[in-house]
């Protein structure tokens, strides 16, 4: 049976008032008066009805969480990030994501908005959401605006109308990274399979790419666009069964590579020694592969604890003034990680 504020008041004769002022924090009581609350609340096992407190400060220190984790270790490192600092700060992620199928078909019957809304009606603080697409349109968040919650977008941005604030890699200069190393090592027959474009990250990892391979005149350089960033074998395949075969790879993701690799052993190629393969994010099984996969590192634990502490910033300091907000957005720098996947031109 729960404890109630009466009942410790009965316990240290002090009135119901005086308890709850200690028990809320407040100042105005004597230490000596607070620390015998204190003491009896904690013998008697009390635990403070965070719904009723919520009533009374407008604040529930619950944090809304839209990141699919599933087994995908880099948004699971993400979540960890956000739960760490949320943690600290004594904030609770409450989670629900959403996520389409290859066929566009939403999974589990719930659209992404329909779990925005059901967090919102659980009165969260705020919500941190790595958006499914970032071309969604001016009101399809207009219930976060209208009860003025601060809303961060990890890994992809959405739109400055949104008035969302972003942490995620500057995925443009990580295309760069990848342009200038096969570059380098002398590649001048390119193929970037790409992610996805309604996705910035895909988006702006082919621009930064493509902005290097430009000044170079002499590359031939090709793009072949996948629906996901999942790797399907299909869609590489259907490629090199149609194109001639490039020197060099760069895969929007790991996952990306994965299926070159396998392509690239069917056809006798050796990877890192016939073809140069560089893929991005730098997941656990990277360093793994045969030949180890050169790639770009990203730093998701970092993104998340950023993207945490930006929302508590907005929280603790929250204004209803639209027009003062400027969203911000803090994009991490990646770092070329090269193994022996990739090789000087023969």
């Amino acid at each position: 049976m729960a404890v109630s504020l009466k009942q410790i008041a009965a316990q240290t004769n002090v009135s119901i008032a005086t308890v709850s002022k200690v028990l809320s924090g407040r100042e105005d009581i004597s230490q000596k008066t607070r620390d015998r609350v204190l003491q009896v609340a904690k013998d008697m096992n009390y635990r403070p009805n965070l719904l009723v407190r919520g009533i009374q400060t407008g604040r529930t220190n619950t944090i809304g969480v839209m990141v699919p984790v599933n087994s995908d270790t880099f948004l699971a490192n993400i979540v960890a990030g956000i739960h760490e600092i949320l943690f600290k700060d004594d904030f609770v992620p409450m989670m629900l994501w959403a996520n389409r199928n290859i066929d566009g078909k939403w999974k589990h019957d719930k659209t992404e908005l329909q779990l925005i809304h059901q967090l919102v009606d659980r009165r969260v603080d705020g919500l941190i959401l790595r958006p499914v697409e970032d071309s969604a349109s001016d009101d399809y968040l207009h219930e976060i605006h209208d009860h003025h919650l601060p809303l961060v977008a990890v890994d992809r941005a959405l739109p400055n109308s949104h008035r969302a604030d972003f942490v995620g890699t500057d995925d443009y200069h990580g295309g760069q990274l990848a342009a200038e190393h096969l570059l380098g090592l002398g590649h001048r027959h390119i193929v970037h399979f790409a992610g996805p474009d309604f996705t910035s990250t895909a988006r702006h990892r082919r621009e930064g790419f493509e902005s290097i391979i430009k000044t170079c005149p002499d590359v031939q350089y090709d793009v072949c666009q996948n629906k996901t960033f999942s790797g399907n074998p299909d869609f590489v395949r259907s490629y090199f069964a149609t194109h001639a075969m490039p020197t060099a790879i760069f895969a929007a993701n790991d996952y990306m590579a994965a299926p070159v690799y396998t392509q690239l052993t069917d056809m006798n190629r050796r990877v890192g020694a016939d073809v140069s393969v560089i893929g991005f994010a730098d997941l656990p099984f990277a360093e793994f592969m045969q030949p180890a996969l050169t790639t770009i590192r990203q730093n998701p634990l970092e993104i998340g604890r950023k993207a945490a502490q930006l929302i508590i910033n907005r929280i603790n300091n929250s204004s209803s003034d639209d027009d003062a907000y400027s969203p911000v957005q803090i994009r991490l720098k990646p770092e070329l990680i090269v193994r022996q996947s990739t090789c000087a031109l023969k």
